[in-house]
């Protein structure tokens, strides 16, 4: 194994976060308390770390000089760090080898509405190279799912089937499961916006 490739996967084995920085932001506390002050959101554990509250932790500061405070998905439920907003999602199996499926974790929010849609990036390892991946989920109705390329057109069905204009786009192909063009942020808000000005 190279060592480049050796470094990657030990700072994905550790949960290493040495080039992440605070910044503004705030959480709020399972009772709904917002506490203000200086962010970071951690990604990976430790090796032996307890994987049943995520992969995920997030490091708070009240201000620079104050002491570091180490919060879970047990801790709190959600946070804002400038202008990023986080969320809870449950039953988290990112795609890779070593990767153990998480019972929650913590979520970036990119669509709120009648659908919410959230997209997930982990680092993730195949036995030789570690990556980062990014993964959407949507929730409707109470119902959470991780949207796939391979079921995509069924699971829209459930979730848009509702707007026929915007799923037979998807039919066609004219919007796609894509990362790299967003068309799935954009199906969630084209249903969204028909959903707020048609409201039922």
């Amino acid at each position: 194994m190279k060592p480049v490739v050796t470094l990657l996967f030990l700072s994905f084995i550790f949960g290493s976060n040495a080039f992440a920085q605070f910044r503004a932001g705030y959480y709020y506390t399972k009772a709904g308390v917002k506490k203000e002050g200086l962010l970071r959101m951690n990604i990976g554990r430790g090796i032996f770390d307890d994987k049943s509250d995520g992969g995920r932790s997030l490091s708070y500061k009240a201000s620079k000089n104050a002491d570091k405070e180490l919060f879970t998905t047990n801790d709190i439920c959600c946070f804002v760090i400038e202008g990023d907003s986080f969320a809870i999602i449950q039953n988290v199996k990112p795609k890779g080898l070593l990767t153990p499926t998480y019972p929650q974790d913590f979520v970036r929010v990119v669509e709120t509405g009648k659908i919410n849609l959230y997209r997930y990036s982990s680092i993730v390892s195949n036995g030789q190279y570690s990556y980062t991946q990014h993964e959407w989920f949507v929730e409707k109705d109470g119902k959470q799912e991780k949207l796939t390329q391979l079921h995509f057109e069924e699971q829209l069905a459930e979730y848009i089937g509702d707007y026929p204009a915007l799923f037979e786009r998807v039919k066609r192909n004219q919007l796609t499961y894509s990362n790299a063009k967003d068309d799935t942020q954009a199906i969630i808000k084209f249903y969204n916006d028909r959903a707020k000005m048609s409201p039922k």
